[in-house]
């Protein structure tokens, strides 16, 4: 025996049942158990009567390929195969539990997956009967656990159904007790009926006999399923017999359906008695009324009413019309599934049944859920008559109940419009604000000249607001520019309005700041500036407000810079209070690079002080500045705060992603526009000593090299440089390691990603950028065609040239790509070379390439979906976090005492996160405690939801969020499972 095959099939039985169990002896009996299984020990330990250890299952192989670790494993589970579970009402034992329900849970499923010619069934009970229990049991338990099991979907007997036929009819009276519970008996019934029904016709009055009304009701549904007209008499008959209406109603459902002539009055009859029981019940109880039953063919409860209206208006269509109308209109709880069943089977008909759901109370947050599918239910008819009713909730003071009620409002047409204009001149904000939304989902010519007016007339703000914003976009869809004259109607709107009589701010003097002018020469007087404060004051956040705008672009940003600068001044002065934000927002919005370096520090203290709130907003505003400082700026916040305080990090990558759309590049084309030149031009940094011309250019290891006029190479500044130089080229070289750090950090991540770049844009950056050039001369790169075939691989020397692993040189075609090779990419006798090359002419990688760990999926993990490398392995809280953080790692999900229960990280660009699950570390980690890591798995992005206790992680390895391991991106799977070695401390 093999026990190596088995290992990870009981590692994963032990985990689940780990996952179930929770006190200290019963981890020791599990401890036996496994010891057992693997035949560490001879005795198999008596398990607990509870749940968790029937998972011991999943360790079963299928039955064709069982050996002792199978048996071993029965052995364990039969120490609790049977125990009886008592209700507390009557002490009786009702029905036996225990571990055999698990096995033969599992063995259904075995047998439904079976291979042509293999008895599953037979092999897999005679290891059952070889340890004593008897065939009486073995079939009962068969009949009760294997159900689903007996047919395929041919209705041909699989091996389960072959060992009940078998038995069949010596063991008919046990047969019979068995299936009196209708949950399994229906299946046995079906399966008899099918393929021994000569000796099941004669038993059958015994069935009958045995069963109640609910059994009876679902004997006869199934037989009328297996052969309608051979036991047609004997379902009337036992229709007949019945007393219950809903038993009642499903048998006649059944009859009628085999013969509508015969049968379809009775049973329309019986259905309208049983809506008229619900509706009965229904007002007496309202909501607590349980309007289920068990439905045998599908194994699920089903809703009674929608089951019972579905018959009749199929059948019988407007002939119920009134029935159906008298149901809904008298019953205390709406059904919206009736309303939808009205409109599919009526049409326009169905109108005043449906219009019933307006007689619902609209309150709450459900009530916007509730108006959304009632609005599509009335889309589907010609409701004008009730529009009323839907203006009135476009009044209402909920804003989402307003909002959701426009929307249905709207889905008529422009024919609402008129009296969505007429609604503009209520008296109430909310009204006029229910009639703009109506007009800005409608956006029709008419629909665009009312908001223009509104915009002219409204004296709400947060009406006019949105007006505004409304036209901002059917403007920006149409490629419609505000005009001047536009631009200084509403201007002097505001000023007429008197909302410019005095400063928003007390200090915000106008007189005492730098002036303004427009692009035209003109100065904006102290009217226009406060104009310029108060819009801002209307934006809740740092974006430009929706009137300010087009004001904005008037302005001439070449002579705004002191009026900026001067104005994050007096913000700085007053404390920077959050509420004077809109200082910080217009310096920005008006600034040039003289506002970037001082709100850049500020912003750094706010975060270190816990003024984290403030710091999003200043990451969030210095885009607007527009320059490529201000966006460098940004990117170094993204780094800067990666961990500490993650939310402004997480702002200033949101700031950063926005900038990149609104240039309409990516991330990563913006991430190298911004690649900081450090007053290097053309690779030299120009410095003079006493006259001299020195040259300081940067070697491939990232240190400063200082070259003389005479060609003289020094690591160090010659003699004679002042004090100051020196203070100047030690901070150069300080600032070369931290952007050098931060760019290889980028570049690493690009090489897992795979990006690439055109051959061109490849020469610009890693031959004309300082910083960048080290990289193209220290790592290996690779020439792909335009299929993504790499053709080459080679790396940049100093004079820019390019020479491959043979010191051969490469030409680079301009419609080559370029890219960072992955060492997968290589073969082992490639990465030899390339790492001899390396080692010849001292080149030092700039980070891990040729000698990085890495991991392919083994084939028998291929279809895997959970790794347990690292599982059970202890950590130090803090160091782990500490790497998570580090590496680009996210902390999960905070549960039950601030318990942190996984991290994960997002690969976007090849649409896959992993996850780390985790115990014993906290949201406050403690140093001096050990973390547990636990399983890891791949799943799509944003496919397992985290925050504040919300258990989400997958249960088990069939969760469908799962992707098999053999089918994660091969570079994606490398570079997790590197990283998961590292978090493990490997």
């Amino acid at each position: 025996m093999k026990l190596e095959a088995y290992s990870e099939r009981i590692a994963d039985a032990a985990r689940s049942v780990k996952d179930r169990i929770h006190q200290a002896q019963d981890f020791e009996r599990l401890d036996k158990a496994i010891a057992y299984i693997r035949g560490e020990s001879s005795e198999p330990p008596k398990l607990a009567e509870e749940y968790g250890f029937e998972r011991l299952v999943r360790a079963f192989a299928p039955v064709a390929k069982w050996t002792e670790v199978d048996e071993r494993t029965l052995d364990v589970l039969m120490t609790c195969w049977t125990y009886g579970k008592e209700r507390a009402y009557g002490g009786k034992v009702l029905r036996e539990s225990g571990c055999y329900e698990a096995f033969y849970e599992w063995l259904a499923k075995e047998v439904q997956a079976e291979a042509d010619g293999f008895d599953t069934i037979g092999a897999a009970l005679d290891k059952v009967r070889a340890r004593g229990r008897d065939d009486d049991e073995i079939l009962r338990h068969v009949i009760e656990e294997m159900a689903g099991s007996f047919e395929n979907d041919q209705n041909e007997p699989s091996s389960s159904g072959r060992f009940i036929l078998t038995s069949y009819p010596d063991k008919a009276a046990l047969m019979l007790e068995t299936g009196k519970d209708k949950r399994y008996g229906t299946q046995l019934c079906r399966l008899l009926a099918r393929h021994a029904r000569d000796d099941f016709d004669k038993q059958l009055p015994a069935w009958w006999e045995a069963e109640g009304e609910w059994g009876a009701m679902q004997l006869a549904k199934a037989l009328l399923v297996v052969d309608g007209k051979h036991y047609l008499d004997q379902a009337v008959a036992t229709l007949g017999r019945l007393e219950k209406t809903w038993p009642r109603f499903v048998v006649a459902r059944e009859l009628a359906r085999i013969d509508s002539k015969r049968f379809g009055a009775q049973a329309r009859e019986i259905a309208e008695q049983q809506l008229a029981e619900i509706k009965a019940e229904r007002g007496e109880k309202g909501d607590s009324y349980r309007d289920t039953a068990w439905d045998s063919s599908s194994m699920k409860f089903l809703s009674k009413t929608p089951t019972v209206v579905e018959f009749l208006l199929h059948n019988h269509g407007k002939a119920v019309k009134d029935l159906i109308h008298d149901y809904v209109e008298n019953t205390e709880r709406l059904d919206l599934a009736i309303l939808e069943l009205c409109a599919k089977h009526l049409g326009q008909d169905a109108l005043p049944t449906v219009a019933e759901g307006f007689g619902v109370p609209i309150e709450g947050k459900d009530s916007t859920r509730y108006l959304g599918r009632f609005f599509k239910i009335l889309a589907q008819l010609d409701w004008s008559e009730y529009h009323d009713k839907v203006w009135e909730l476009c009044k209402h003071k909920s804003k989402p109940i307003r909002e959701t009620a426009a929307a249905g409002m709207a889905r008529v047409g422009p024919s609402v419009v008129p009296r969505a204009i007429e609604m503009l001149h209520e008296k109430k904000a909310d009204a006029r604000h229910g009639a703009a939304l109506v007009l800005a989902i409608i956006g029709d010519k008419a629909s665009v000249a009312a908001l223009e007016q509104l915009v002219d007339s409204e004296k709400s703000d947060d009406v006019r607001d949105f007006a505004l914003e409304a036209l901002d976009e059917i403007y920006r869809r149409a490629d419609k520019k505000i005009d001047e004259a536009a631009i200084d109607k509403r201007f002097a709107r505001a000023r007429d309005s008197k909302k410019l009589a005095k400063p928003i701010r007390p200090f915000l003097d106008e007189k005492k700041l730098p002036p303004l002018h427009f692009q035209d020469g003109t100065k904006l007087d102290s009217d226009w500036v406060r104009y310029l404060f108060y819009r801002q004051s209307r934006s809740s956040g740092v974006a430009p407000d929706v009137e300010l705008r087009p004001v904005l672009a008037r302005i001439d940003r070449n002579s705004s810079g002191d009026f900026a600068a001067a104005l994050l001044e007096l913000f700085f002065a007053k404390k920077a209070s959050a509420k004077d934000k809109l200082c910080m927002a217009l310096a920005c919005h008006l600034g040039d690079d003289r506002v970037v370096a001082p709100l850049l520090a500020e912003l750094t203290d706010w975060a270190d002080c816990g003024r984290g709130a403030l710091a999003e907003d200043a990451v969030r505003a210095l885009p607007y500045v527009g320059s490529d400082a201000a966006l460098r700026a940004v990117a170094d916040c993204v780094r800067r705060f990666r961990v500490k305080p993650k939310n402004v990090g997480e702002a200033a990558e949101e700031a950063f992603a926005a900038a990149a759309d609104q240039l309409g590049i990516s991330v990563d084309e913006l991430s190298d526009r911004v690649v900081p030149d450090l007053g290097f031009v053309d690779g030299v940094y120009p410095v003079e000593i006493k006259g001299v011309a020195l040259k300081v250019r940067l070697a491939p290891d990232f240190k400063l090299r200082y070259e003389s006029a005479e060609g003289k190479v020094t690591k160090s500044p010659p003699k004679g440089a002042s004090a100051a130089l020196k203070s100047e080229l030690k901070e150069l070289a300080k600032e070369v390691r931290e952007v050098g750090k931060a760019q290889g950090a980028r570049l690493e991540n690009d090489m897992v990603l795979q990006r690439r770049w055109k051959a061109p844009r490849f020469r610009e950056l890693f031959l004309g950028k300082a910083i960048l050039v080290p990289f193209g001369m220290s790592l290996v790169w690779g020439v792909y065609d335009k299929g993504g075939a790499r053709t080459a691989t080679f790396r940049a020397l100093e004079d820019g040239s390019f020479t491959d692993v043979a010191d051969d040189p490469i030409e680079l075609g301009a419609s080559s790509f370029v890219g960072i090779v992955h060492p997968l990419e290589l073969s082992v006798d490639e990465r030899e070379r390339w790492g001899e090359h390396f080692v010849s002419y001292s080149v030092v990688p700039a980070f891990a390439q040729l000698d990085r760990r890495v991991a392919r999926c083994p084939k028998d993990d291929a279809a895997k979906t959970m790794y347990f490398g690292v599982e059970n392995k202890e950590v130090n809280a803090g160091t782990l976090a500490g790497r998570a953080n580090r590496m680009g790692w996210r902390r999960g999900s905070v549960c039950d005492g601030g318990s942190v229960t996984s991290f994960h990280k997002v690969f976007a660009s090849a649409g896959v996160d992993v996850i780390l699950e985790t115990e014993g570390i906290g949201v406050m980690v403690d140093q001096y405690s050990n973390a547990t890591l636990k399983r890891a798995y791949f799943v799509e992005p944003g496919a397992v939801s985290f925050g504040s206790y919300v258990y989400d992680e997958p249960r088990d390895d069939s969760d469908k969020r799962l992707i098999p391991l053999g089918k994660v991106p091969p570079i994606v799977y490398s570079e997790a499972m590197a990283e998961i070695g590292r978090l493990s401390g490997e």
